[in-house]
């Protein structure tokens, strides 16, 4: 019974950390594909942040692109774990696509209208309620 928990958070670990990875290489695909010359992604103590060499036509699909893209393929691979009936798997992977595609809507609107401070410090404030949420909601299912 213990290791099921141990088990269910080392999935979700990994799948948040996989999630975002994902999620920022989304931005520097959709940065090349409007014309950047290259991209990467740095990795830091608080996370990881995508950058790119050249200009980009639509900032707000490159904002939207991350949280967007990475949440729609996380959906359709929580659906799958989800066919399979296996709740350690599904459950993480559904909630870092609910957590991708919110985080979508907040990108596309404040990326580059806040401060980095304020940015970050809101967003840490939206993957809170977003995960409180969706806690709730799995709550709920398997009540």
């Amino acid at each position: 019974m213990i290791f099921d928990y141990v088990f269910g958070i080392m999935v979700f670990i990994y799948t948040w950390v996989t999630g975002f990875l994902l999620h920022e290489l989304c931005h520097v695909l959709e940065a090349m594909r409007q014309g950047a010359k290259k991209g990467f992604i740095h990795v830091n103590g608080t996370g990881f942040l995508a950058y790119y060499d050249g200009m980009i036509k639509n900032k707000i699909l490159f904002a939207w692109a991350g949280g967007l893209y990475s949440g729609i393929i996380l959906l359709i691979v929580g659906f799958i774990t989800y066919y399979y009936n296996n709740p350690v798997f599904y459950i993480p992977i559904l909630t870092v696509a609910v957590v991708n595609i919110v985080y979508s809507f907040y990108e596309k609107k404040y990326l580059y209208v806040l401060s980095t401070r304020d940015y970050y410090k809101y967003h840490y404030f939206l993957y809170i309620v977003t995960l409180v949420g969706m806690f709730i909601f799995w709550s709920i299912i398997f009540w």
